[in-house]
């Protein structure tokens, strides 16, 4: 006969036994449902590499190597599909699920334990992380891990609790440099917490301290290289801004992101699950207080404090040396925000408040967790997967000139030869693409390539980032487009960046096709000159012929465009010193055949005709006036 207490603790087992596979379920299912995105692809060619070239190549790339290691061994047991590459990343979001049946049980308590893997298994970031191969889902779970168990062994002493403390801070860390932060901030709140309440506990502090800290001694010179060659050269991440922490405190709420630092896209449900979140944390904050549940309320001051401690430590180091903040960087702290939810729920008086709080959280994340699970987000790739494995055979030329693209062909097409054009904002990647490197080809030897080839294929989006084929080409005459290109346009959120595929052919004419060239003067700041030509006015997608960058210093400067049809134009130019891709109030702003145009006001209402120069010569010099609005 069953005494209660077994009764109980078998009530227990199938309950978490049933969660941790509804995680499995959640997880697995739809691993595939995307296609491998350029972030990604990063990650598989670096774990293209032997266990120890890995560690040689990791100084170009900005992140620590465990991850990397692990995508390796996934591979070599598993293969090369997307489930194998995203294994990790699932098997690691069932794991911050399983954390409930254990550390977090022994903090809040049953309810809030459950509470807590209800809100894992509905937070839209922390599925979209699991369907990814990158290292945010494992060093969100080590994380997560590292406080639980910090907190567990200051309070509890023991052996266990400071193992399980050191493994998982040197996991985190070694897994993602935000998870550094997190560990190092962890380990001094559990110092400080035992200095002033448990001194006992001070030498096993500091023996956890002392592994943890030589177990990641053998990096620090990598680190500090990595740090050096950042500042040496500047980052794509964009300075610190409220539009950034913004984008952070919501980045577990919404979709996911493509390009650095949008505000996302926030939907009416995304906003309320954001806000209930919040209230639950501060409930859950200041009951535990006045219910005098000091373990509870330590645990929520701890999770606060390695959350926020995190993110500022980030813009600190952004606002006095490089910018480093980044809100997708947040993600591997996303376990403490379910944390601090979990404790909020178990505060509440009422078993059916409890629920109908869980209910609210699950209910107001059902329809983006829908959206992910049906919707598109990696951008049209496969499309143009499709429409290219039919036809793409082994020493294929692929051109392309962007982020979005070269990952995917990259990955998905290896029978082919791949060349990368890198565009001005992109070019401080560009060690990054060194592990693609052989076979891709990156601004060099373009020439030795069309020179063996009478056909190649030119792979570009819509963005603002990519280079006309025009453009790279530059005096390599008498290619011409063969068919009609072909765009693809999927997902609707995220229809900013399309994917046009186009084939060309080497004709041998070089007629109707020339350059043209023209001086600025009156720059009045350093900055990058943005150069627009459009066949048609006012502009629009279909008449914007050629986008060309260059960086540019005070006082003049001189750009060419190759490889231009012949034809009626107008030349739009403006000094962009904000890197926003578009002119703004106070920068060097258009001028076209020499007339000026407000970007506030413009000369949308004049016509093609008042504003369009004649080419029609191999060569048109000429200059370009520059007209600022203050």
């Amino acid at each position: 006969m069953l005494t209660e207490g077994h009764d109980s603790r078998w009530r227990t087992t199938i309950l978490w036994t049933v969660l941790v596979a509804a995680a499995a379920a959640i997880y697995f299912i739809g691993i595939s449902h995307e296609l491998i995105w350029y972030d990604e692809s990063v990650s598989v060619a670096i774990a293209n590499h032997g266990f120890r070239d890995i560690l040689r190549l990791l100084p170009d790339e900005n992140h620590p190597p465990l991850y990397f290691l692990l995508l390796r061994l996934s591979k070599l047991v598993f293969g090369n599909s997307e489930w194998a590459l995203r294994l990790p990343s699932a098997a690691a979001a069932v794991g911050l699920v399983g954390l409930g049946a254990g550390p977090v049980r022994r903090i809040l308590g049953d309810r809030g334990a459950v509470a807590y893997a209800v809100v894992v298994l509905f937070t839209p970031v922390i599925l979209i992380q699991a369907h990814e191969a990158r290292m945010y889902s494992l060093g969100n779970l080590a994380v997560t891990g590292t406080v639980l168990c910090g907190f567990l062994a200051a309070r509890d002493g023991r052996l266990g609790d400071w193992t399980a403390f050191v493994l998982w801070s040197l996991a985190a860390s070694y897994l993602h440099y935000y998870g550094l932060i997190a560990a190092v901030i962890a380990h001094v709140y559990v110092l400080g917490r035992v200095l002033l309440r448990n001194r006992r506990q001070l030498r096993s502090s500091l023996l956890a301290a002392a592994p943890t800290a030589a177990g990641y001694l053998p990096w620090i010179a990598i680190l500090l290289g990595q740090t050096r060659r950042v500042n040496a050269s500047g980052f794509w991440i964009p300075p610190v801004s409220a539009r950034a922490i913004l984008s952070a405190l919501l980045r577990p709420f919404v979709y996911r992101e493509l390009h650095p630092e949008p505000l996302p896209i926030v939907r009416p449900w995304m906003a309320v699950a954001a806000l209930l979140a919040l209230a639950l944390i501060i409930a859950g904050l200041i009951l535990a207080r006045r219910k005098k549940a000091t373990s509870e309320a330590a645990f929520g001051t701890m999770a606060l404090v390695t959350y926020l401690g995190t993110m500022a430590a980030a813009i600190a180091i952004s606002l006095v040396s490089v910018p480093v903040f980044y809100s997708r960087y947040m993600v591997v702290c996303t376990g403490l925000i379910a944390l601090l939810v979990g404790l909020g729920v178990s505060q509440l008086q009422r078993r059916w408040v409890q629920a109908g709080a869980i209910v609210l959280v699950a209910a107001f994340n059902t329809l983006t967790l829908k959206d992910i699970y049906t919707q598109h987000f990696n951008l049209p790739f496969s499309q143009v997967r499709q429409a290219l494995a039919a036809e793409i055979k082994p020493g294929d030329l692929v051109i392309t000139s962007d982020c979005f693209t070269v990952g995917p062909v990259f990955h998905y097409f290896p029978q082919a030869v791949i060349y990368y054009s890198s565009n001005l904002f992109e070019s401080k990647r560009d060690e990054i693409l060194k592990v693609m490197s052989p076979p891709l080809r990156y601004n060099e030897g373009l020439k030795d390539l069309l020179a063996t080839r009478s056909t190649f294929w030119a792979l570009t989006d819509n963005t603002p980032l990519c280079r006309a084929t025009p453009d790279i080409l530059g005096d390599e005459m008498g290619w011409e487009v063969v068919g009609q290109p072909r765009t693809f346009s999927d997902p609707p959120l995220y229809s900013f960046a399309t994917f046009t595929l186009t084939r060309y052919a080497h004709t041998g004419g070089q007629a109707n096709r020339g350059k043209i060239t023209f001086q600025v003067a009156g720059i009045r700041a350093p900055g990058t000159l943005v150069a627009d030509v459009f066949s048609g006015w006012p502009p629009t997608a279909g008449n914007h012929v050629r986008r060309q960058f260059l960086s540019v210093p005070t006082g003049r400067a001189a750009m060419t465009i190759g490889n231009l049809p012949y034809g009626d134009y107008v030349l739009g130019v403006f000094v962009d010193q904000n890197n926003n891709s578009v002119p703004d109030a106070g920068e060097g702003i258009w001028a076209a055949n020499g007339q000026k145009i407000d970007p506030k006001v413009g000369l949308l209402g004049a016509s093609f005709d008042e504003l369009k120069f004649s080419f029609h010569e191999p060569e048109h010099v000429f200059s370009v006036p520059l007209w600022y609005s203050r």
